[in-house]
């Protein structure tokens, strides 16, 4: 099994703690001090939830080669793909990306085209070690 970190661009990542932060900051400035502590509760419960799940997200953005699959995660992003169903794979470096499944925390990334319509994008920081380990598997890649 081969393990490939995301990369991580600095103004995504930086933007994601401030919310974090942001977010376990909030709940300690009520505009109403009349609240109910269930409200209260209501109020960390679900943004303290959302912290964790972008916490998630942040520290845990990776790929896997594993036999024949290529298994991608983010948080709770998660999935597999099999690698000889992949046809192309498209260098990607702008600040939108039409593909549906982006477990990424970059925009320079890869557009793998995989069956007859699919597509996921993803980033991994050595994206030539990367498409090397898919091409072993399936030469018939073809990269853009």
């Amino acid at each position: 099994m081969t393990i490939f970190k995301s990369s991580k661009n600095n103004v995504t990542v930086g933007f994601l703690w401030l919310v974090v932060v942001f977010l376990i900051v909030i709940p300690f400035f009520p505009e109403n001090k009349n609240e109910t502590g269930a409200s209260i509760a209501v109020v960390f419960v679900v943004l303290y939830s959302v912290c964790g799940m972008l916490i998630w997200i942040l520290l845990d953005t990776n790929y896997k080669i594993k036999s024949n699959r290529l298994f991608y995660c983010s948080g709770p992003v998660r999935g597999s793909i099999e690698i000889n169903t992949i046809r192309k794979i498209e260098r990607w470096n702008k600040w939108y990306v039409m593909s549906f499944i982006k477990p990424a925390l970059d925009k320079d990334g890869l557009i793998v085209y995989y069956k007859k319509f699919d597509d996921l994008f993803i980033s991994p920081e050595n994206k030539e070690d990367f498409i090397a380990a898919l091409r072993e598997i399936n030469p018939d890649i073809e990269v853009v």
